[in-house]
């Protein structure tokens, strides 16, 4: 079993299994709302088309089958925990369509065709052609203009682009001569004040004195970041419709993007929170700096959470070094 590889058309491929039944490739899909096929055979969910997904998975199969000729190539998408499933033709434009519960029996009925020999040469040419995305190097990514979100919060705040929504800053912890601090930058890297992490003293640099002062404030307590001794954040489940709007409405604010960045030893990462006046920190997820791998909290933030790497990168992502690593400013 492969997991989580880079795709050579782009994006990436959950899962590809090689085994004595050929080669399957999977795409796991978290969708909320009803499942179903429309007359036109075009995949929907709710009221959303998502017939794209379908036409990916057909572009990976035909991929690997030109890669891997002798060998039987399959490949669907698998939904999870979600019931309407079920009610969905078995495949649609030769791409497989399964609930997670029947997942397993579905590649027990393939036939045997591979050998262990077969099954090896197999994996072989696989992992040249999809290599791991940690594989990957940090690249400047694509501007996100519009964050996908669940359907129950699409009116309240779609028609506005992210970059009116939020402000974004840059956090950085220092410590030296015994003495420990977080500074605060714009999103040009511009110093806006700093606060000690211990007598809680802020030094602002910025006339925007109220809106840095309660930043700083947040970012020194404990539930403010996330631990950074942790690979990967645990989900936190999906914010509601409220919160949603109360992001966007512009009576009561805009949101506050903290992109924090987090180094220790050889590790280096970009953590990502949200802060909206009367609500605790949402942690929207973090980046991986050397591989630029995004693991996010929430579907419904993961276009905030590409976004803000691409508002912070210059001012969080310095020159490569001699390694053809990226490196953190000091």
């Amino acid at each position: 079993m492969l997991h989580d590889r880079r795709s050579p058309n782009g994006g990436n491929v959950d899962h590809v299994l090689v085994g004595p039944g050929g080669v399957v490739v999977l795409d796991a899909k978290a969708w909320n709302g009803a499942l179903t096929v429309t007359p036109s055979k075009k995949l929907r969910c709710g009221q959303r088309n998502k017939h794209d997904s379908v036409t990916a998975m057909a572009d990976h199969i035909s991929m690997v089958q030109k890669a891997l000729p002798q060998v039987p190539v399959s490949g669907g998408l698998v939904f999870i925990d979600n019931e309407s499933s079920d009610t969905l033709p078995a495949r649609l434009d030769g791409v497989g369509l399964c609930s997670l519960e029947r997942v397993l029996n579905v590649l027990r009925r393939k036939p045997h065709c591979l050998d262990a020999a077969g099954v090896d040469a197999a994996v072989a040419t696989l992992t040249t052609l999809f290599p791991a995305m940690g594989a990957v190097r940090l690249v400047r990514p694509e501007p996100v203009e519009r964050v996908r979100l669940d359907r129950e919060a699409v009116q309240a705040i779609w028609d506005n682009p992210i970059s009116e929504r939020y402000r974004f800053y840059v956090a950085r912890a220092w410590s030296r001569y015994g003495r420990s601090r977080t500074y605060l930058n714009d999103q040009d890297g511009h110093p806006f004040g700093w606060i000690d992490n211990t007598t809680r003293k802020v030094q602002c640099d910025s006339a925007n004195v109220n809106d840095t002062t309660a930043i700083l404030l947040r970012l020194v307590e404990p539930t403010s970041l996330p631990d950074p001794d942790i690979t990967v954040i645990s989900p936190a489940g999906r914010l509601t419709a409220r919160i949603l709007r109360s992001i966007g409405n512009s009576h009561r604010g805009v949101g506050h993007v903290v992109a924090h960045v987090w180094t220790k030893g050889d590790k280096r990462r970009l953590y990502v929170t949200l802060h909206v006046r009367g609500m605790a920190p949402i942690k929207v997820g973090d980046v991986d700096l050397k591989t630029g791998r995004l693991n996010g909290n929430d579907p419904a933030l993961a276009g905030l959470l590409q976004h803000t790497l691409h508002v912070v990168f210059d001012a969080v992502v310095g020159t490569e070094g001699s390694a053809g690593e990226p490196r953190v400013k000091p």
